[in-house]
Order: C-alpha cells, then structure tokens, then sequence
C-alpha cells in the first residue's frame, strides 16, 4: 500500500495545498523509488493512488492523457470541482471494459485514488478520495479537503488512521496551526521499524498548489541534507542531473535553490523559523522607511 498525507498549510498572508507520499512499490519485492503523485498540464491540480498498481497505474494514465488532450480541461475553463466528475466517470469506464473475471465472479479493484487542487469556481483548496463501491460495483468520491468547511487534512493508505490521530495529538485537536506537521508523521512512518516489513518506504515526494492555480513539486534531501541525497519524485538523482525545482531537507524544513548551496528565499513557514522571519520582514520595513 502507501501512505498519502494531504492538507492546507495556512501562514498569516495566505495558504497553500500540500499534497505528499512514499515512494514505496511491492509485489514480492521492494522498490522505493517510484512516482506516486501525478501532476497535469493544467498546473491547479493534483491525483494520487494508495492500493494496487495493476490497476492505479492505467488507470492515472489514461486520466492524464484526457485531461491533456482535451483543450477545456487543459485551460482550466472547467473547475476541478467538475472535472473530478470526469475522472470518476473515465475510471467507471475502463473499470467496467475489464474481461476474463475470476469464476468466482466480480472482482473489486483494490485501489484508491486522491484528487485534489485549487477550485477558482468555488474560491477554496478541495481535494476528494475516489473509492471503489463494492455494493454499487463502481467508482465513487467523497470530500476529503474543504477549507471552507475546516476539512483541514486527510491521511490515505496504510496506518491512516494512526497517523490521523497522531496528527490531531501534534495540533492539540487543532488548537495549533498544521504547517508541515503532517509531512512530519508521513516522514515518522516511513522510518519506523514496524514498517520495514510493509509498503511505506523509500524518500518522500512532495507538492504544493498555490491560489495562484500553480503547482510545484519539491526536491527532497533523503533522510537530509547533510548526510542524504538528492531526490525527485522518491527516485535518487544521478550527480549529473539537473531541474528547475527547489530542494526541501525534511529534519529542519529549510528550502534550497540550485545549485542548492544557499537557502531560499521562499521558505516554509514553521513555528521555529517564523520568528526570524518577522525580524527580516521588519529589518526590510525600516530599510524602506529610510530610503
């Protein structure tokens, strides 16, 4: 399985979806190393799998390929409020082309997926988990993120609902803002020695989608910066490799630029940095005042 981590990071001058995952494959081996999130030409939005890759994989697949092919979903003329109708409906579609079924009769996909971005229709960061209705035989969504309604964060795969009640215990019941205290849990899971023995592993990857309707995926330094590597999308990247992307170190949430050897100036906001943020803010305000 996986572990998806999905929430709104909210600062005192906006907010931000924040969309991350595992990198961990298995089917009687391990592969900590593959893309678990899967970002469209439209740039507001993001989709997800948890569950089993025989039928995640054609099916995001084929979602990427409508969604880019066809220039009103391309534009973002149509929300993703509705499009998220689209992607159920396509996956309904290939679900039901399936042939030569066990003769024990239906087989239900074991699978999930999580679809979320920025919907300018409705003015707020929303995300749905798409599920397979066994009773019904077919795909279904169900709300997950709603800003406007504090559906704040939502955790989706193996030890959900651990890492839901850790998350709540971090934010005493959400008394304290979230900030990247979910990334936090995930990157907790991923290095607990109960899970050795099962699907959540390898670097984490990471995303987020700004009001703005634009997504960014992050670099991340695995298990840091100072004694890990460089990785993109879970996988490690050779020394001759280069992108556009900024660079996250998971243990103290500082952002690098490439080359990667100074800070950026676009930092995620915790509550150990926030502090020496305002104290640059007002250093820059008195700067101004002066000239």
């Amino acid at each position: 399985m996986t572990l998806i981590a999905c929430w709104i990071k909210k600062h005192k001058f906006s907010s931000q979806l924040v969309i991350a995952s595992d990198s961990m494959l298995s089917s009687g081996e391990r592969w900590p190393c593959c893309p678990k999130l899967f970002r469209f030409d439209r740039q507001d939005c993001v989709i997800c799998f948890s569950g089993n890759t025989a039928y995640t994989y054609p099916i995001i697949l084929q979602i990427h390929s409508t969604i880019n092919m066809n220039e009103k979903f391309q534009s973002r003329a149509l929300d993703i409020h509705d499009l998220s109708g689209v992607i159920v409906k396509l996956a309904n579609s290939m679900i039901t082309q399936r042939t030569d079924a066990p003769s024990n009769g239906f087989s239900a996909p074991d699978c999930a997926f999580l679809f979320a971005g920025y919907s300018w229709k409705l003015n707020c960061f929303k995300a749905w988990k798409i599920y397979f209705n066994e009773n019904k035989k077919l795909f279904k969504k169900l709300e997950i993120i709603n800003d406007k309604n504090k559906k704040l964060f939502y955790f989706q795969g193996d030890n959900e609902k651990i890492a839901t009640i850790e998350t709540l215990k971090a934010t005493k019941n959400h008394k304290k803002p979230l900030n990247m205290i979910p990334l936090s849990i995930l990157i907790k899971n991923i290095n607990s020695k109960k899970n050795e023995d099962s699907c959540i592993g390898g670097a984490p990857q990471l995303i987020i989608i700004s009001k703005h309707m634009n997504s960014l995926p992050y670099n991340i330094y695995w298990p840091n910066k100072k004694n890990g590597k460089l990785t993109f999308w879970g996988r490690i990247l050779n020394e001759d490799e280069k992108n556009k992307y900024l660079a996250l170190d998971p243990e103290t949430m500082l952002i690098y630029e490439y080359p990667f050897l100074k800070k950026s100036t676009q930092l995620i906001i915790t509550e150990d940095n926030k502090k020496n943020l305002y104290i640059l803010l007002i250093k820059i305000l008195k700067n101004i005042a002066i000239i």
